[in-house]
């Protein structure tokens, strides 16, 4: 691995080793995110420790001011991250279980202050470092949706062959119903809902890839290269179980097309969807359930009609406590404890309850913070469209893409505190900020 930006006999083998060696760290973490997504909070503290490792080569002087950078909290973006999970640890006073809001806005403030680390330290790398960053992470994915494509097209033939050379048996893999034995106990089949968690990384990543490969490859192969990078994303994601990240796509889509028209009015539209997203959620949850969206006559999927009767009975809960919330990550604690208490509905083809994952970080939020909570939610969402607009003008694009495609994600996926699902969105900013450093260098070396 060696960037075309580079001429090899410019730099020692010394030097060239240590770099190649710590873009390799983002490769590796890249690929496994899409092999499967709970590897993210590895790949992101492989990552953090690569981009460490990388500053101590700089000098004393230089390393002093950066790490303090790293601890200057004045950022907008990095004040409103604290408030909001250090309200998330407060609420531990009035949760049932109050270990549960301590535990989880601890790793969420452990993984925020090491992330804004990171990306002091890579902004200021040399070129030669920055371009073999950026060549881990579009090669990384290239490799990865490749792999992603194959395994979609093929059934799943790389991972049926590997857990049979395992011999893994029936109850080794988990969840056991997205697999299919043969009689002697052989793998026959997997289900392609067994790589919905791992679409999700897709359109998180692809946007910081492309313009990665914009930065470290020549001409016209840079321009070249991200498009294949686009065209396998779309053609993955189309593909794919997960409907969540075709809507991210989509979203990603949209809004760097809309970038390139307008950067300011973008960075209207982009508030105005968080906002709107912050405020509105808990109406709209209930006017969704009002509709009869949830109806089988509805023309929806059963994940999105399943999906309504859960954010409804969350929106249900949360007027209960619409100020404070009952504490962060009680969804999880209190959502198998209620459905207990209901009384059973035989007729009902999806009960009335709130799932362990509230799939919409949103309303989330209201349940489990309150009207508190997602005002500081809001003013981290304005914090970082602003923090956006201050970005290199070529590059605004794709940090609009990446932060629509997030945003989407967050309204339709998983639970906020899930540590593979922290450690995803830990990784996509990391990862931007090496595409937009390499992108920095290559327009200062020209």
């Amino acid at each position: 691995m060696f960037s075309s930006q580079i001429h090899k006999n410019s730099h020692s083998w010394a030097l060239r080793l240590r770099t190649m060696a710590l873009g390799s760290t983002v490769l590796i973490a890249t690929i496994a995110a899409l092999v499967s997504a709970r590897t993210t909070p590895g790949g992101w503290l492989l990552i953090c420790a690569a981009i460490f490792l990388s500053a101590l080569f700089l000098s004393k002087e230089k390393q002093t001011q950066l790490w303090a950078q790293a601890i200057d909290f004045k950022n907008p973006l990095i004040l409103s991250l604290m408030a909001f999970f250090i309200y998330a640890a407060f609420s531990s006073l009035w949760a049932q279980n109050p270990l549960a809001p301590l535990r989880a806005a601890t790793f969420a403030l452990f993984t925020t202050l090491l992330t804004r680390t990171a990306i002091t330290l890579v902004r200021p790398s040399y070129r030669q470092l920055s371009l073999f960053l950026a060549e881990g992470l579009w090669l990384g994915l290239f490799i990865a949706l490749t792999y992603f494509l194959i395994e979609l097209l093929s059934g799943q033939i790389i991972k049926l062959t590997l857990y049979n050379a395992l011999s893994l048996g029936p109850g080794d893999i988990k969840p056991t119903a997205y697999f299919t034995w043969n009689a002697d106990g052989t793998l026959a089949s997997i289900s392609l809902n067994d790589m919905t968690r791992n679409t999700t990384p897709i359109t998180m990543f692809m946007w910081s890839a492309m313009l990665a490969a914009l930065a470290a490859l020549s001409s016209p192969y840079g321009k070249s290269m991200a498009g294949i990078i686009l065209a396998l994303s779309i053609s993955c994601v189309a593909l794919s179980p997960h409907e969540t990240s075709k809507l991210a796509l989509l979203m990603g889509l949209l809004f760097f097309a809309l970038a390139y028209l307008s950067r300011q009015w973008t960075a209207i539209a982009m508030t105005t969807l968080w906002s709107g997203a912050c405020i509105l959620i808990l109406p709209a949850a209930m006017l969704a359930h009002d509709l009869q969206l949830h109806d089988q006559n509805s023309g929806l999927q059963n994940s999105a009609r399943a999906r309504i009767i859960i954010w409804n009975e969350t929106a249900t809960q949360t007027l209960k406590s619409p100020i404070i919330g009952v504490g962060a990550r009680m969804t999880y604690e209190l959502g198998p404890k209620l459905l207990e208490e209901k009384p059973k509905n035989k007729n009902e083809w999806f009960p009335a309850k709130l799932s362990r994952h509230a799939h919409n970080a949103f309303l989330q939020t209201w349940y489990e913070l309150g009207a508190i909570g997602i005002i500081l939610l809001l003013a981290c969402g304005v914090a970082m469209v602003r923090a956006i607009t201050r970005l290199p003008h070529d590059v605004q694009p794709f940090a609009f893409a990446t932060f629509a495609s997030a945003t989407t994600i967050a309204a339709s996926s998983y639970g906020m505190w899930q540590a593979w699902f922290m450690g995803l969105f830990a990784m996509t900013p990391i990862l931007f900020t090496i595409a937009q450093t390499a992108s920095t260098r290559l327009k200062q070396h020209s």
